[in-house]
């Protein structure tokens, strides 16, 4: 006989039988239910996942955790600092990581790689570079511990580890790639290379996550040496170093990997000039391979980034007719695919395309290809895109695109001297609840290309350096319109958009057009801007001066001055 009591099956053979159902009370004390930390633990990532959570409500559930006694562990704080990274909390942040260092030297809780990998990322993200050096310099020091106190056991001797908290901590991939990426942001190539060889040495894998900033870096390198005209072999010769690195790891590449690595040893006329006839044949044989693995990825898989990969790479050698090709295969392959298949038509694709034509001078072709592809397009004054016959089939459109493509966009309708045309787009993008950005309100005041003749210019221009005060008042009011949505203006990962350059060339335009109070009008808004986000030249406005990159600045400097 059994009976069941506080949910538990207790063995009743043993009692007395009366002739009548046995009545006899088990008595037995129910345990209140106590979580533990993996409950917490579960909350708090709930929470650091919904988008419409707080710091506020973290933090309460925290101490809420303390008050029952719940002791936290390693997963705790490291889900607490990936809320407080997600939430921008970095006032939090900052308090948690002192915590955690707090408890490591008294050996409660120990600091694992998701722990450094977290501290790394959220420092990164808010440009506070010196806590970024000093979590490297930690994390360096703790992998080379690790690695001296398990040699002995990758030997096979059975010797005895002191250090327990090494053997606790163990270097990941994600971790140093993320040192690797820190590096690669702020093209430090020597450290970042030495990063790269201390993964080997430390015995990490190597993959695509690592070597991915190493060629954007180098690739920027490059940029840098021939923007100041200077000899690009330094770029080139590092990229085949650590092309032969990464296929040494038989590590796999994408097509973003390949394009950097294709754009920093050259291509055509820009591939360095060396007098090594060895060193010559290898940046040949490099080049054929990665342009035929390249190539063959269209034909393995569906990937949008392979589309894109072969178009900034036809944007630089400016093969027009390559671009159409490429272009044409690829609306080919969008229309006779499945609803079920994922798409190569994407926001990436189509503003790879759009830049693409702009290199070549096709600014008619991409705003064409603007207004056949994009969902929404602003309407025209006077000039209409062209219309395409009624036999042919409608182009395939996307739902939404993102920023890339409106400023792809404002570029190709002011190198076509279609001005009037970047307010109603910025316009669209504030109807369409996408931020706009300060390089769109750049692309909106170039001049327009003079020398390819267009038959929709409606603005004559009689200095190919400036723009007609109507126009330059007309894309300035956007920009009044863009700072007077509170959602973009408030919001915590806001950046400013009356930067220096572009105020120097309103004021450029108003000096032209000798009006006094415009140009006034516009100093005084690049003041407030500076204002809003606490960025001056003072001592104490460094570190939000020094977040900033410098085509982001908008503390009056000398240019505006001037």
């Amino acid at each position: 006989m059994h009976r069941v009591c506080y949910g538990k099956v207790l063995e009743t053979d043993d009692m007395p039988f009366d002739g009548q159902e046995n009545t006899h009370v088990i008595k037995q004390t129910a345990q209140p239910w106590k979580p533990s930390a993996i409950h917490y633990n579960i909350v708090l990532d709930v929470i650091c996942r919904d988008k419409g959570s707080d710091v506020a409500e973290l933090a309460a559930v925290h101490q809420r955790m303390r008050s029952y006694g719940v002791r936290e562990d390693t997963v705790t704080f490291n889900t607490l600092l990936n809320g407080c990274r997600m939430l921008g909390a970095w006032g939090h942040f900052r308090e948690i990581e002192a915590h955690m260092l707090k408890r490591s030297e008294w050996g409660v809780t120990r600091m694992d790689a998701t722990t450094w990998g977290t501290l790394l990322q959220g420092y990164i993200e808010c440009r506070d570079w010196a806590s970024v050096d000093r979590c490297i310099s930690r994390v360096k020091t703790v992998s080379e511990q690790w690695c001296i106190a398990t040699q002995p056991l990758k030997g096979g001797a059975a010797a005895e580890q002191e250090d327990v908290a090494c053997q606790e901590f163990a270097p990941t991939t994600q971790l140093w790639a993320t040192i690797v990426n820190a590096y690669a942001m702020r093209d430090m190539i020597g450290q970042m290379i030495e990063a790269r060889m201390a993964m080997s040495r430390l015995g990490i894998r190597l993959n695509a996550h690592v070597f991915g900033p190493i060629f954007a870096a180098l690739h920027r390198m490059r940029k840098s040496l021939v923007s100041k005209q200077r000899d690009p072999w330094p770029a080139a010769a590092l990229a085949l170093d650590e092309f032969a690195a990464m296929r040494a790891n038989n590590a796999a590449v994408n097509a973003v990997i390949l394009t950097n690595v294709l754009l920093t040893i050259g291509l055509g006329r820009e591939c360095a000039d060396v007098s090594d006839p060895r060193v010559a044949q290898k940046l040949a044989q490099t080049n054929e391979e990665t342009s035929k693995e390249l190539e063959g990825l269209v034909s393995k898989a569906r990937d949008p980034n392979v589309y894109a990969a072969l178009l900034n790479i036809n944007a630089k050698t400016r093969s027009y007719s390559d671009i159409r090709a490429l272009w044409q295969t690829l609306v080919l392959e969008t229309r006779l695919s499945s609803q079920d298949a994922p798409p190569v038509l994407t926001s990436r694709t189509l503003a790879a395309y759009m830049n693409a034509l702009i290199s070549c001078r096709a600014y008619e072709d991409a705003i064409t290809a603007f207004y056949d592809h994009a969902p929404t397009q602003p309407q025209s004054f006077s000039d209409k895109p062209s219309l395409h016959m009624r036999s042919a089939p409608a182009p395939p459109r996307l739902k939404a695109v993102d920023l890339s493509v409106y400023e792809a966009a404002a570029h190709a309708f002011a190198r076509a001297g279609r001005h009037r045309m970047c307010p109603r787009l910025i316009q669209t993008l504030i109807n369409n609840r996408i931020r706009p950005s300060a390089l769109i309100i750049r692309y909106s005041l170039l001049s327009p290309d003079n020398t390819v003749p267009t038959k929709n210019r409606s603005v004559r221009y009689t200095r190919p350096w400036t723009l007609p005060l109507s126009i330059a008042r007309d894309i300035w009011n956007s920009v009044i319109a863009v700072r007077q949505n509170a959602w973009i203006y408030e919001r915590k990962d806001s950046q400013p958009v009356i930067v220096n350059d572009i105020a120097a060339q309103l004021i450029r335009v108003a000096a032209y057009a000798r009006n006094v109070e415009f140009g006034e009008e516009v100093f005084d808004a690049l003041a407030r801007e500076a204002e809003h986000y606490g960025i001056g030249y003072g001592e104490e406005n460094t570190h939000r001066r020094d977040a900033l990159p410098d085509y982001m600045q908008c503390a009056p400097n000398v240019r505006t001055y001037t």
